[in-house]
């Protein structure tokens, strides 16, 4: 069974993050629905580590940075912490997605044959700069919060900021979230070129390289 979750790793990931990112959408029709993005929020921290179970070293780790990390977010929306402890909570949370994300890319740069698991993998990897770059403007956000022009107020501030990091990442760019910090607006920039070279080129190619082998493979 564990092995097959493993083998599946990518899309078990895949599954997670866009569940969480349709999760405000479920939120928003009933109060009674917040407790969903923490148990989705849960889901994808289980896919994540699953992507790294083979990474004796760091699982350890990682499942402590991940713990301090949740439960600091917990704590946060229970209003028992500081702001400098919620702080902590985003950098931990950043690291642990950020070495997540690295491992996801460096198993499929690995990978041998172009599989469909592999292609997906890629994509899951697409979505997770996103949502790191999430983490970071609000992080951004709680150091300088007059850094944005145009967000919500209150817990919304995170549904908008995840919001503005796809649609950044896309290179969409309604314009209705506007990034008025120097910083805020340096990182907005790397984002979009970030995603506009990935999406054009490492997703590209490894469809390009699946299409070939397929069409290359006598059964």
């Amino acid at each position: 069974m564990l092995e097959k979750l493993y083998a599946y790793r990518f899309t078990f990931l895949l599954v997670s993050l866009i569940l969480v990112l349709l999760a405000p959408a479920f939120a928003g029709l009933s109060p009674h629905l917040v407790w969903f993005e923490n148990v989705l929020q849960l889901l994808v921290l289980l896919a994540s580590l699953n992507v790294i179970r083979k990474m004796k070293k760091w699982v350890i780790v990682l499942v402590v940075l991940a713990f301090l990390g949740t439960a600091s977010d917990f704590l946060s929306e229970m209003r028992t912490i500081t702001d400098q402890a919620k702080l902590i909570s985003l950098g931990l949370v950043t690291v642990f997605a950020s070495i997540i994300t690295f491992e996801l890319f460096l198993q499929v740069s690995r990978g041998k044959v172009i599989t469909a698991e592999i292609l997906v993998g890629a994509v899951s990897g697409y979505l997770m700069m996103a949502f790191i770059g999430s983490l970071i403007y609000l992080f951004l956000y709680l150091v300088v919060p007059d850094a944005f022009q145009g967000l919500s107020q209150g817990v919304a501030v995170t549904t908008d900021l995840t919001y503005f990091s796809f649609i950044t990442q896309l290179t969409i760019g309604y314009g209705d979230i506007v990034p008025i910090h120097a910083t805020t607006r340096t990182v907005t920039v790397l984002q979009g070129l970030i995603g506009h070279f990935y999406s054009l080129i490492v997703i590209a190619v490894l469809i390009s390289k699946y299409l070939h082998q397929n069409a290359s493979d006598p059964a």
